[in-house]
């Protein structure tokens, strides 16, 4: 275990530090010398500063791009989605509904004809 740690964590730490110090060291040296070697190294550790950021922000941009094409997308799918739904759900509510007038016929028909044979039919 303790040369795994060693592997993996103190010497990419330790090579980490001395390229660090190294590339300080060089510039504390560059700033002593001719002002053109310290502006150089000035644009270079500029560059270096913002390639990271440069290339996160360019991908943050594709995967918005993207994310608004396909939420579109969604939007259009969701939509047609809705209204066959919606049509489903009228197609059942006009069976039901049927299907509902049907059995309140055969229940109430039968009191009606009796009461129209009996002679106790009122009018409307």
């Amino acid at each position: 275990m303790k040369k795994r740690s060693f592997y993996q964590i103190w010497l990419p730490l330790t090579v980490s530090i001395i390229l660090i110090g190294y590339v300080f060291f060089l510039l504390i040296r560059s700033i002593n010398g001719d002002s053109t070697a310290f502006s150089q190294w000035s644009d270079i550790s500029m560059i270096y500063m913002l390639s990271p950021i440069i290339g996160i922000t360019l991908i943050s941009m594709i995967l918005s791009i993207a994310a608004i094409y396909f939420i579109s997308q969604l939007g259009t799918k969701a939509k047609t989605g809705l209204q066959s739904l919606h049509q489903i759900t009228q197609q059942i509510k006009e069976k039901t509904t049927n299907s509902c007038k049907k059995i309140v016929n055969i229940f109430f028909i039968p009191s009606a004809w009796l009461n129209y044979f009996r002679g106790e039919q009122k009018d409307e």
